[in-house]
């Protein structure tokens, strides 16, 4: 199966207006390609700043990925990619970007892909590298699959990530599953997706995760016990958190008697350490079991707590 576009250690290149449909339908499945526009970066030292462009294009029914960046070799992340002003619908994947560092995706549309709307992980072998230091904002995910935008699990250990200013709405998974150490998740409307509508899950440890000014309403559609509130932090293990700033968000239910999201703010660890919580100035209500839910943090490390609207339990 083939991929429409595919060019690897394209460096100083623009990919500019292409239309990749229907590509790797031929039922040979999905392994060796099978991608809409699929471009593999250098990632060495030579070519350490690979300023790659991929602008007005889209990718529609394709087999696997619409439009994907991953790094082919090297340890180092290769720099200052743009992904701008692409529309993907109908493939696997929207868009895929993984082993990069300083990536702006902007402008972007992902919609009624199977999968996720975009998809952050390594590089799959090729050194390891988590894609950090990449901004994505003022796209829209509507109707994927599974999450709108979802970091893989391997990203433990990305830095200085920022979501920002993006329509997530209508995911049938959550609407943004991120993680990581200075995380910054502000501005975004997530509304009516199956899961929570911000799902941060540490699994070793981070710190720094910043949560502002989101527009979090009617998520947990899919009333998964556990997973159907408007934001849910969860440190599993012996992993730790420290520093976790949830303010001035509107999370509310408007579904009256049928309201899916159960908690506005849910906190749970089992075994780890969530330490330096401050939850601010939000504003919620309607959430169906409460707007703010406490499972296992001391009291002690809730740093501040203070004028929200709903009840701490």
């Amino acid at each position: 199966p083939a991929t429409c576009f595919g060019v690897d250690f394209f460096y100083y290149g623009v990919v500019d207006n292409i239309i990749a449909d229907t590509c790797g339908t031929d039922g040979q499945g999905v392994s060796g390609g099978s991608n809409g526009i699929g471009i593999g970066t250098i990632g060495t030292s030579s070519y350490e700043d690979e300023t790659l462009i991929i602008v007005n294009s889209t990718a529609v029914n394709v087999s696997n990925k619409g439009i994907m960046v991953e790094e082919q070799t090297g340890a180092n992340s290769p720099r200052h990619i743009i992904v701008s002003n692409n529309f993907s619908k109908g493939n696997t994947d929207g868009f895929s970007i993984s082993g990069t560092k300083r990536l702006t995706f902007t402008g972007n549309q992902a919609w009624n892909n199977d999968s996720y709307g975009l998809y952050l992980d390594n590089d799959s072998g090729y050194g390891d590298v988590n894609p950090t230091e990449i901004i994505i904002s003022n796209n829209s995910f509507i109707d994927n699959g599974l999450d709108g935008i979802s970091f893989g699990s391997d990203m433990e250990s990305s830095l200085n990530n920022i979501i920002s200013g993006n329509i997530v709405y209508s995911n049938s998974g959550h609407g943004i599953a991120a993680k990581g150490t200075h995380l910054d998740i502000f501005g975004n409307m997530i509304a009516d997706s199956g899961l929570n509508g911000i799902y941060v899950n540490i699994g070793s440890t981070a710190k720094n995760i910043n949560i502002k000014m989101n527009n979090i309403h009617n998520n947990g559609l899919l009333a998964t016990v556990g997973d159907n509130n408007g934001v849910k932090i969860r440190v599993s293990n012996s992993a730790t958190l420290t520093g976790l700033n949830i303010s001035n968000n509107s999370i509310v239910d408007t579904q009256g008697g049928a309201a899916s999201q159960v908690y506005g703010i849910y906190l749970t660890t089992s075994t780890g350490t969530m330490s330096n919580v401050a939850i601010l100035s939000n504003y919620m209500f309607g959430n169906s079991s409460g707007d703010i839910l406490n499972d296992n943090v001391p009291m002690a490390d809730i740093t501040s707590l203070v004028t929200n609207q709903g009840n701490f339990g």
